[in-house]
């Protein structure tokens, strides 16, 4: 029963993060718009293909399953250092762990993201980058495309009316309109976005190219660091560039389950 309201929950508040991200991502599409002619025509078709890409990696995050259970059928030959997870009852290849909320084991789990309802792991996690890195981008073009709007109709990029208190007492004294104050509100909401998948990318893509989880990262493990064009493969599979620009699931070149280590390296069971 305990375990079936875990996944309840889990389910809604997957839903309610996608809703939010339904209605930010959308956001690109409704800002004034700054150009003409062919000009207009770029910055409208570039907003659609953000769109596209930070709606399509989310899904694709929110509803890839990583859990050991499901690939239980995979051949591979882990079995020799295998650990055992005492919640499930049963043992579980290296880099799995345990996730609490989802109440599974999870293939190479790197953390439980709130935003996405899932785990991140091995199936998911180049979904995962993808998004964060699109979501960034995102935020750059709304903050570009509002900072550029609002010098269009005062005449200066940023003034002492788009100071988020200050905005709100003019407000409130009816000297800025409701629709500008609401385009001040997502142009702070977007900067803080912006900051916040920045660094969460910077992490995230500097562990993957050393070969690493959170988990491996936090506690200084670096056994399966196989060199950075080999690591950026076992998390994008071939042609990983192609990854970033085409929004597409690919095959996982392994199955999660069975790790290379590097060289000089010695087996220490995370």
């Amino acid at each position: 029963c305990h375990f079936v309201q875990l996944r309840v929950c889990s389910q809604l508040l997957r839903l309610g993060h996608a809703n939010k991200t339904l209605i930010f991502t959308t956001l690109l599409l409704l800002i004034p718009s700054n150009f003409s002619g062919w000009l207009k025509f770029v910055t409208l078709a570039l907003g659609w293909y953000i769109w596209i890409n930070v709606m399509t990696n989310w899904i694709l995050c929110a509803f890839t399953s990583n859990s050991y259970k499901a690939s239980k059928n995979l051949t591979g030959s882990h079995e020799s250092s295998t650990k055992h997870c005492a919640v499930c009852q049963h043992d579980i290849p290296p880099r799995a762990h345990h996730c609490q909320v989802c109440q599974q084991c999870v293939l190479k789990r790197d953390h439980h993201c709130v935003f996405i309802g899932n785990c991140v792991g091995y199936y998911n996690h180049k979904s995962f980058l993808v998004l964060l890195f699109w979501v960034a981008w995102g935020n750059v073009y709304i903050t570009l495309n509002l900072l550029i709007y609002f010098a269009s109709i005062n005449g200066i990029l940023f003034s002492w009316n788009h100071i988020l208190p200050v905005a709100f007492v003019r407000y409130w004294y009816g000297s800025v309109p409701g629709d500008q104050l609401l385009l001040i509100l997502m142009l702070y909401l977007s900067v803080c976005k912006l900051l916040s998948c920045y660094f969460m990318y910077a992490w995230q893509f500097t562990i993957t190219c050393e070969g690493q989880v959170t988990y491996e990262a936090l506690n200084n493990i670096s056994v399966y660091d196989c060199g950075l064009t080999n690591n950026l493969k076992t998390v994008f599979g071939d042609n990983w560039v192609l990854r970033f620009i085409i929004p597409l699931p690919c095959q996982m070149p392994g199955n999660g389950r069975d790790w290379k280590m590097g060289k000089n390296k010695t087996q220490k069971m995370v």
